[in-house]
Parts: structure tokens; sequence; C-alpha cells
């Protein structure tokens, strides 16, 4: 086990601090900028970069889109199983497409298969180095093995569009009519992924299979019946190491993972009847998942998990508080190291900048064609290499009978004139068990005449000291990398990522402390405000830990010289 030395503060204890008499100030801080501009300005400007998407010509309705390095180029491309239109309802869409990317100047489109409408997700299924993908639908009237079940997984070859069928005994417990929203994470931590998927509307609810490695599955658990909206994510929201997910089912949103196939509902605090999209992603950047979600009539919220009450809390000033949203996705829009939420109302979309506290500044906007009717939006990585995420979105032009989805992407574009990067995951706090996958994630913006680089990966048990053992060398600088997590027990871990693009080289290192363990649970403490306060004015601290063997005892340092043990 792990052994950790801390200096916490005593919870729930009422202490009156003398102040100097100074006028109530708030601690924050400034956020850093991989592009290494220093303009402050909040606004951004997003720009189209969507030449070649138009094709093939959708249909309407909902789907999903992953954006991801299938051919792995360096270049990260989109990948959907389309509307409803697909395959060839009214439209050109068919199977599996993918639109490989050029740093944003040409997607360039490649389909493989006659099924689809519904959702997916982006993965190495079977370790071998290349993205595969797992898909919920509707149509599975497939004339192969790939996509003859609402619920299929492929394997890919490296090229975006060649498909292998890997998905024996899916969709093999009942299901009917078809599944959507589609998530991978290594739900029992034995090194590979296992799908989560939700159904298409009513009634299959939430079906997690099992990975064993060799194309076939089993369902491990299942939340049965019910409605559903279109989105879910994977996540670890208490920060534990073990995965968890966020769905949209009118019985729960939350789902807690216990590493073993076991998922409990955890929505005290979250408008569970008005969520009609979620997303998750660390805002705080203390090592736990947080949410975002987009409202029925009353905006976009985001929410933090309080581990000591097992509750959702508000972190929303600045967030739109009425009117109807439907799409909502975290992101880091400025490359600044804090997530941003970018949410839709349609016909218009807008950026949020985060500054880490559950602050939030509007930032950009942008219009789709009229009546722009939601259909689908992914923020997951950064297209242009500019150091800042893009973002995929998808909407309905026209009206009936000449509707059409249309696909774009918008990019907050600021020509990078040096090369840099930025460690997003770990980047601290957070739990990873040996043995299990996770993913390493980065940014980093490149000058274009050297596009797109590649990256070496390191690990460090020791801090910023080191030593440095290389977990992946020379791969593509494309934003991500999976990886089964290897390396000895430590509290005092981080990641570096060295990037190299023409003739320049630099480096990055996780701006905190994680953590890497093989069994048990990391004790973590936890300290919350006031931030501020008036002299003589009585304040309230409050402190929770997690993990560890309780009873805890307490120590409350002040920073000036007085403690308390009480």
């Amino acid at each position: 086990m792990v052994s950790i030395n801390l200096r916490v503060c005593f919870a729930f204890l009422i202490v009156a601090i003398l102040l100097i008499p100074l006028p109530p100030t708030e601690i924050s801080g400034m956020s850093s900028n991989p592009t290494g501009d220093k303009n402050t300005d909040y606004r951004l400007t997003l720009i189209s970069k969507s030449d070649g998407l138009e094709n093939p010509e959708k249909e309407e309705g909902k789907t999903e889109y992953e954006v991801a390095d299938v051919n792995n180029d360096g270049f990260l491309d989109i990948i959907s199983v389309g509307d409803h239109g697909n395959p060839h309802y009214n439209s050109g869409e068919h199977g599996i497409m993918v639109w490989l990317g050029d740093n944003g100047n040409y997607w360039e489109l490649h389909q493989t298969g006659n099924f689809g409408y519904g959702g997916c997700a982006i993965g190495d299924l079977n370790l071998d180095g290349y993205y595969d993908i797992a898909f919920g639908i509707h149509h599975n009237n497939s004339n192969s093995d790939v996509g003859d079940t609402i619920l299929d997984a492929a394997l890919g070859d490296g090229t975006g569009y060649g498909w292998t069928e890997w998905g024996e005994g899916l969709a093999s417990n009942g299901e009917t009519w078809g599944m959507f929203a589609t998530a991978l994470a290594d739900f029992d931590l034995d090194g590979d992924l296992d799908i989560v998927s939700q159904s298409f509307g009513c009634c299959n609810g939430i079906r997690v299979y099992e990975n064993h490695g060799d194309g076939t599955w089993s369902q491990a658990w299942a939340h049965p019946g019910g409605n559903v909206m279109y989105t879910m994510e994977t996540c670890d929201f208490n920060g534990d190491g073990r995965p968890d997910f966020v769905a949209t089912h009118e019985d729960g949103i939350a789902f807690l993972g216990d590493g073993n196939f076991g998922f409990t509902i955890v929505d005290n605090g979250l408008p569970v009847s008005s969520i009609n999209a979620i997303d998750c992603g660390d805002m705080n950047n203390d090592g736990a998942d947080d949410i975002a979600v987009a409202l029925d009539d009353n905006g976009v919220r985001c929410y933090v998990f309080d581990v000591s009450t097992n509750a959702w809390k508000s972190k929303s000033t600045g967030l739109p508080t009425s009117g109807d949203y439907y799409l909502v996705q975290f992101g880091d829009i400025n490359g600044d190291g804090y997530l941003d939420i970018v949410a839709y109302t349609g016909p218009e979309g807008e950026v949020y900048l985060g500054d880490g506290t559950g602050k939030w500044t509007e930032s950009a906007s942008w219009t789709m064609p009229a009546p722009g009717l939601y259909s689908a939006m992914r923020v997951d990585g950064d297209v242009d290499h500019d150091g800042r995420e893009d973002i995929v979105i998808q909407a309905e032009k026209e009206d009936f009978p000449t509707y059409k989805n249309e696909l774009r992407l918008y990019s907050p574009w600021r020509e990078p004139t040096e090369l840099s990067a930025l460690v997003q995951i770990p980047h601290g706090g957070e739990v990873f068990r040996i043995g299990s996958v996770r993913e390493i994630r980065w940014l980093s913006a490149v000058p274009p005449s050297d596009v797109p680089g590649t990256v070496t990966i390191q690990l460090s048990t020791n801090g910023t000291s080191g030593p440095w053992e290389t977990i992946a060398s020379n791969i593509p600088n494309n934003g991500r990398y999976q990886w089964i997590v290897s390396g000895e027990e430590s509290s005092h871990c981080r990641i570096k990522i060295i990037v190299s693009a023409g003739s320049d080289t630099v480096e990055a290192i996780s701006p905190d402390d994680f953590y890497i363990i093989s069994e048990g649970d990391v004790l973590k403490v936890f300290a919350d405000g006031p931030y501020h306060g008036y002299v003589n004015e009585s304040i309230q601290f409050h402190g929770s830990a997690q993990g560890g063997t309780p009873p805890y005892t307490w120590e409350w340092d002040f920073g000036d010289g007085n403690t308390s043990h009480e």
C-alpha cells in the first residue's frame, strides 16, 4: 500500500480568525496557454474547418461522433455510424463512416458496410495498437457479420476503412429495436476495454458487456427498461481509480463503479428529470471527474461530486440559467489547462471558458443553418495542432421534406509560432490502478510547417526528480495514448510528454502528482472554504477524507503559525 503523509483540516470546525483590515478577496489562479501567446482576451474566434464534411449527404435524426487518429498519422479523424439516413435512406450514408483528417485542411470520407443509425465509441479493444470501434445501432440490416446486431464491435487495421467483426455475444440478452450511445472503459480493471451502451429510446435500458480478449463478450451488468436520451460517457467521478459512467436514463444519471461490474446510482443533487445531455471531465483539476449537463428549460449546469456526502454540488456561476439546451461538452477550447463548456441550444452554440473553480465566462458563439435541430456534438481533441480543442457539431437544416443534417467542425484557431505542449491527463490527483487501461492525454501547439510531430511518453514515480521510464517512444502527436498502467506504487507519479516537430523539441510534465496503486484505496483529504472573510468574523471550514483506515485524526494548519487538533 502507498504511504502518504498529510496535514489536514478538521471538518466542520467554526473558528474565529483575525484578518488584516483589508477588503475581502478571493484566491484565484492564472492559467497558462500552451501556444505561448500571452493575450488574455477572453473572446475567441471560431473558424469553420469543414471542407469535405458535406460528404456524404445526410438525412435527419440523432447520432454520435467520435474523434480519434484511426490511421495513426498524427492527425485526428472523425468517426460515426450515422443518423437516420444510414444506410441509404434518402442519403449517401452507409456503415462505419470515417473522415480522415489532414490537420483540419480537408476531410477524406471512407465508408464501410451497410448498417447504421446510432452511437459509437473508439478504443483499442484487442491491444494491437490500432483503434477499433464499438457501436449501438437501430438499422442492423447488414449484409456481412459487421453490423448485423444492434450492439457490435469491429477491429480496425490502421487504415480507417478496414474493419473486421469482433462482437460475438453482444446484444444477446433480449435487446430489441436498437442501441445508441456507447462508451468504453476497463470496468473490471483487467487490462482491456469493456462496453457500456444505452438503449435507442425505450426499452433496453443500459447494458455492460465484458471483453474476454478474443472477440467474445458476455453481459456483465444491466439496468433494463425505461426511457433514455442520447448521450453517455465513462469517467471516474469519485476519483478512486474504478471506472464509473454517466447516462441519460430516466432512472439514473451517475453510476458509481466498484471495479467488478457493480454499479450504484448516486444522483443526489442532480436535476435528473430535466437532463437532455451530459458530459464528464475534471474541470477543477482535483483528480476526479465532474459533469456538465444540458437542461430542459433550465440552461446548463456543472456539478462536482462530494465524496463525504455522496452528493453533487453545483459549480455553475456564469452559465445560462434558463432556456432549452440540448447538447453539452467539456473541452479546453483556449488551451489554458482548464476545461471549458460548450453548449448547444439550437441553432446557436456557445463557449464558456472555465477558470478551474466553477466560474464560467461566455467567450464565443456560432450559428448553424435554421432550424438547427440538434443531432450530435463532440469536443475531444485538437484537429489542427494549435493547442486548443475543436468542436464537431451536427444539426438539421431546412424543413420537411427537404431537411438534411449538416456536419461542421469549428476551431478556435490561433496560428502557433513556436512548439509547445501541455499534459491534460493525468494532471494530478488521479488514481491509476496497475494493470488497468487508462488514457494519457496532451495538447500540443505545432507551427503549421512542422505538423504533426512525434511524442515520447515517460513516467516518474518520484515526482519531477525522476528517474524517468519511457513507456512509449516516437508515437504520433495526436494527443492521446491508451496505456495499461505499469510502474511501482507511488503517490508521487508524473507523466512527461516530449514532443518533437521540425528541428525543435519541447517537454511538458503533469502539473501535480497522481497515484499509482495495485489494490485498496488511496487516502485522500479534502479541505474547503471559505476563501475570504472580514475582521473578527467567525467562519466555517469543512474537511473530509476518503480511503485509508478510519477513524481519522485531523490537524488544521492555518498558515500563520496557528494550528488546531479539535
